[in-house]
């Protein structure tokens, strides 16, 4: 399916959005722990909303580079919410949101917050989930 580059019939197709589970720290070590369930995106879905914006902190996930290999219960919680919010035809926006350690050292985490295996997490996933950067001051 080929989606428009205009930013207005992005904007149209996205529709109401909310943020979730990116303070959950028991969900980022098992998606079977956390306050966030399977029943929370189909609420989220009958109260009127089109898409969720999962808000990920994969850097303390992360191990050394230059792979910077992500901990696989995290990939594995990652593949859980965007599996959740498909199933329930919501929009899943992956928001990179590692803005306090990259406000802090940008240039040095640059290769970690772009390439390794954050590039490979987000190239896996299925359409229509999109991953976002603009959080991160040095682009994608």
């Amino acid at each position: 399916m080929q989606h428009s580059t205009d930013a207005y019939a992005q904007n149209r197709r996205l529709g109401r959005g909310v943020n979730i589970i990116g303070y959950d720290n028991a969900l980022w070590r098992s998606w079977k722990q956390g306050r966030m369930q399977g029943r929370h995106f189909r609420m989220i879905k009958q109260a009127g909303f089109d898409h969720v914006r999962i808000n990920l902190h994969p850097f303390k996930h992360m191990g050394e580079a230059p792979d910077y290999p992500i901990n696989q219960a995290w990939l594995e919680t990652l593949d859980w919410a965007v599996e959740q919010a498909l199933s329930q035809g919501l929009l899943a926006i992956l928001d990179m949101h590692e803005y306090n350690a990259m406000a802090k050292d940008a240039v040095s985490l640059k290769p970690k917050s772009s390439g390794g295996s954050w590039l490979h997490a987000t190239a896996t996933l299925p359409p229509p989930c999109c991953s976002s950067c603009y959080t991160n001051p040095m682009g994608c």
